[in-house]
């Protein structure tokens, strides 16, 4: 779906909001969790189901699941959105609203990507040595592949640093081929 650019819109305008009510933090967590359920297959069956109520239903039925579970400014984003018919836009509007978040609070912004998932003691262990690296906070996300076969990747505003076997592979295949 193309959003042309109005996620931004959305993310710029619920800092913004969240700011004046000294609650950014607490609505990152709200969407952080709210982004993880747009990830579930049942949930995404859900909200199809859901997506086509008349507006006003659809706003008590978001209300009544999530009333003292989101801040209030989080819940009106939700409703905003659903009323919109724009609720599979949550994802893009978390993404740009983090990445606002982070650059705001002096963030540096890592994904870590693994042929397996870490356990917990390994992406501390990571995070540590990333926050050391540069000596500032850092937000790091952690994603999965098989596809890597093994080792990591690490993505840094734009740039990635490939240390996988899928990597190595594709080199040697590389060079194989040019020889």
């Amino acid at each position: 779906m193309t959003t042309g650019g109005s996620h931004l819109k959305y993310a710029r305008a619920l800092l913004n909001t969240a700011k004046k009510a000294d609650a950014e933090e607490q609505v990152m967590k709200d969407l952080s969790q709210l982004n993880s359920c747009f990830r579930d297959e049942q949930f995404k069956v859900t909200l199809k189901k859901i997506a086509y109520l008349e507006k006003s239903r659809l706003q008590k039925m978001l209300e009544g699941a999530f009333q003292g579970k989101l801040h209030r400014i989080s819940l009106n984003l939700l409703v905003l959105l659903a009323r919109a018919r724009k609720l599979p836009m949550l994802p893009q509007v978390f993404d740009a609203y983090a990445q606002a978040f982070h650059q705001a609070k002096g963030i540096h912004e890592y994904t870590v990507r693994t042929a397996r998932k870490l356990t917990n003691d390994e992406e501390v262990a990571m995070i540590d040595r990333l926050q050391n690296k540069i000596d500032k906070p850092v937000h790091v996300t952690f994603e999965h592949n098989a596809g890597l076969i093994g080792g990591m990747q690490i993505f840094e505003r734009g740039h990635v640093t490939d240390y996988s076997i899928q990597n190595y592979l594709q080199m040697m295949k590389k060079q194989m081929l040019t020889n």
